[in-house]
């Protein structure tokens, strides 16, 4: 071999060297078996990218939104510049430095720190090319907590420098560089933790030797973006074994949620055709269902669409349950926690009637006349307008025995809500509707409207159909009379539906679809109406007025920059979830569809 080529190769060689970084484990790897929790971006500076390509950065930076959106990163930096010197999480959002690699937090929990005063989070980030600049953000950090009052010292450990830091009202953090990783902890044992298992330390246990993480994650995917797991198993033996009285092990045990192992969650960003971001979730079971397991178990069944669903609705679930059977493991648990609630579930709601009609309880006269399956749906209530609710809901019940169940619900009716008042009782378009005053069941009741100092409150109401029993608003329970007498404009007339539906599987225990664009139109009519966050208190129909009653969201959002709706429907898709109760557990699977894909307005 020649000279020079020789000088070339040992070139390569000393840059290879230089520049290489050596495998560090999977995160899974590095982590005790006690870990709870796992929040996991393998792949950060990808993650982002991937993020880029969806409807929703189209939102994000569409210039129609820039001046909504400046205003609130105005805010944050005003707010960043108000914290405290030595804040870390001013100084990484100043330098601007965000991982290239991992990202992931998780939670060790076990008997020593479930009670501590420090959170047991554990941050395992890996920087790549930026390492350099968040090497020198921990350098200025350290520099302005001395400042400050604090003091900082050095740890060696299996080769490597454990930074502690103690904050002048003496709350410490510890962090280690390895390589381009970098892991910080409230509680060094952790951080000790993943030096020994990156500098190959074996006989210990960790995360991934679990069965349940394994197992739950083998399940889902492909797409591993974003990954969750859950360890109920570890969570409920901990806080079992904390709890002196035992009373946390017995709640648990009477709940049946013992044999609840653990929940995995794998998201895909733009990885499959036509949608925006996908994902996978299990949450395992071990052994027989119990308790709530077991009220929540379903048969995978044909999604049956009724058609008393209007075109209008933008939000449906189907839930395939025998209501039968729900409602009597739901009294099995009941008598497990509070045994007179048991007992009120088969007490008589009417006493025998002087003629000799037997009594009504609620099993009887209603459960048992019930089929397996529950609907929740809502739509809009267009044109929308500020006397008004924009949407409506109902819930639908399928019907077993329909002569049956309405007897009984008449007999109830009549004695129960209207005794003396023969108003609250008529027909429309062959079906009887039922109503009753919100006031007497108040949790159903919705928020009143005041109009020229009168405040109305719309009557709430039922009806029996051949198929299901479908209780709402008045106005949203006969729409559902009409739009099954019609027969025209229906939801199984909508594209986006349509579309979403032969996405799923052809049978399943639950299925729920919802058309993001139509709830964001409503949406964008309530924040548009009202202007300003801190006033939509003022109309007692726009729920966003009692979630953000609070005059300090002025100052982020400034509802009057938000574009008109018709400048951004284009990134809003729809959603589309189902599930299936098996041997294992439940498995769910999730998508979020393209805008473009969902191109015929509904």
């Amino acid at each position: 071999m020649n000279r020079a080529k020789r000088r070339i190769e040992l070139l390569c060689t000393v840059i290879f060297l230089s520049t290489a970084v050596f495998a560090i484990p999977k995160t899974a790897d590095l982590l005790p078996a006690d870990t709870a929790f796992l929040i996991e971006a393998a792949n950060f500076s990808e993650l982002t990218a991937q993020f880029k390509q969806n409807d929703t950065y189209g939102l994000y930076s569409d210039p129609a939104m820039k001046p909504f959106i400046d205003k609130i990163k105005n805010y944050l930096d005003k707010k960043g510049k108000e914290t405290d010197k030595n804040n870390l999480f001013r100084l990484i959002y100043e330098a601007g430095v965000k991982p290239q690699k991992r990202l992931a937090i998780a939670m060790v929990l076990n008997p020593q720190n479930i009670d501590g005063n420090e959170p047991p989070f554990i941050l395992i980030s890996q920087w790549g090319t930026e390492l350099e600049k968040i090497k020198a953000v921990a350098d200025k950090f350290v520099a302005k907590n001395d400042e400050m009052g604090g003091h900082t010292k050095k740890q060696d450990y299996r080769g490597q420098t454990i930074m502690e830091l103690v904050d002048e009202g003496g709350s410490k953090i510890y962090w280690v560089f390895i390589d381009d990783l970098l892991v910080a902890a409230m509680d060094i044992e952790p951080v000790k933790f993943v030096i020994a298992q990156v500098n190959g330390a074996a006989g210990a246990a960790t995360l991934a030797s679990s069965s349940d993480y394994s197992s739950v994650m083998a399940a889902v995917g492909p797409y591993h973006d974003i990954d969750v797991f859950v360890n109920f198993e570890h969570i409920i033996k901990t806080a079992a074994a904390a709890d002196s009285s035992g009373q946390a092990g017995m709640a648990m045990s009477s709940l049946g949620v013992q044999n609840v192992s653990a929940l995995g969650v794998s998201i895909g960003v733009s990885r499959k055709q036509g949608r925006n971001s996908s994902g996978k979730m299990l949450l395992k079971v071990d052994g027989s269902k119990e308790g709530i397991c077991k009220i929540l178990s379903a048969d995978a069944a044909p999604l049956r669409l009724p058609n008393f669903l209007a075109g209008s609705t933008y939000s449906v679930i189907f839930y395939n349950v025998d209501i039968q059977k729900a409602y009597e493991e739901i009294g099995l648990l009941a008598a497990k926690l509070y045994p007179p609630a048991a007992g009120m579930m088969y007490m008589p709601l009417i006493p025998p009637s002087a003629s000799g009609e037997p009594g009504i309880d609620l099993k009887t006269g209603l459960i048992d006349n019930l089929g397996s399956q529950i609907i929740v749906a809502e739509s809009l209530n267009k044109p929308f307008g500020p006397k008004k609710m924009p949407n409506e809901s109902i819930l639908a019940l399928a019907v077993k025995n329909k002569p049956s169940l309405e007897k009984s619900l008449d007999r109830l009716h009549s004695q129960l809500f209207a005794l003396n008042n023969p108003d609250l009782k008529r027909e429309l378009l062959g079906h009887t509707i039922y109503l009753f005053k919100p006031s007497m069941l108040p949790m159903m009741a919705p928020s009143p409207v005041t109009e020229d100092g009168d405040t109305k409150i719309p009557n709430m109401a039922f009806t029996v159909t051949n198929t299901h029993l479908i209780f709402g608003t008045e106005p949203a329970v006969e729409n559902a009379i009409r739009m099954m007498e019609s027969g025209q404009g229906s939801l199984a007339e909508q594209k986006w539906f349509n579309v979403l539906k032969s996405s799923i599987p052809a049978t399943a225990s639950f299925a729920g679809f919802g058309n993001t664009k139509s709830n964001m139109e409503m949406l964008w009519w309530m924040l548009k109406q009202d202007n300003r966050i801190g006033t939509m208190s003022a109309n007692p129909f726009n729920p966003l007025g009692r979630a953000f009653n609070n005059p300090d969201f002025n100052e982020v959002f400034d509802l009057s920059l938000l574009p008109p709706y018709e400048s951004v429907k284009k990134y809003f898709g729809a959603s589309s979830v189902y599930g299936i109760s098996r041997p294992d557990g439940f498995y769910f699977e999730f998508d979020y569809h393209e805008a473009e894909k969902l191109t015929e307005e509904p």
